[in-house]
């Protein structure tokens, strides 16, 4: 699963209505922003997104994210924002524990055409973030 919910956001978001980034938990700019919400990058055990000068962990992340893809995911995402986080985060636990199972294919290689929507130093985080 590791990138493919990236590829997934990549191919349904705009980034011209909506510019999105991907940073890597293991870059310099995802070690600040892990350590600036709390969380410490050797044990990340969550997707972690960050809008809106908020953090937002497992199933209320993905929730996020999926209100900057086009109609039909966004409206994916405020059903999965409304739903009690006891019941979405269960699955969400529950798909990330079998993650291996559920996916044959955990690459983490990225699609080059992705790579230029990352930010991997803390200059580059400034200068969309300051």
């Amino acid at each position: 699963l590791c990138h493919a919910g990236v590829q997934f956001l990549a191919k349904r978001t705009s980034p011209k209505k909506l510019p999105i980034y991907f940073i890597a938990s293991t870059s310099e700019a995802g070690d600040y922003l892990l350590r600036e919400a709390g969380h410490d990058p050797q044990n990340l055990t969550s997707i972690v997104v960050y809008s809106a000068d908020r953090f937002y962990v497992r199933s209320n992340a993905i929730a996020i994210s999926l209100t900057s893809c086009r109609i039909l995911w966004q409206i994916f995402g405020v059903l999965l924002y409304m739903t009690p986080n006891l019941i979405s985060d269960f699955f969400y636990d529950l798909v990330a524990r079998n993650r291996k199972k559920i996916f044959k294919n955990n690459s983490c290689e990225l699609n080059p055409s992705i790579q230029k929507m990352s930010l991997i130093t803390r200059k580059e985080l400034n200068e969309y973030y300051p």
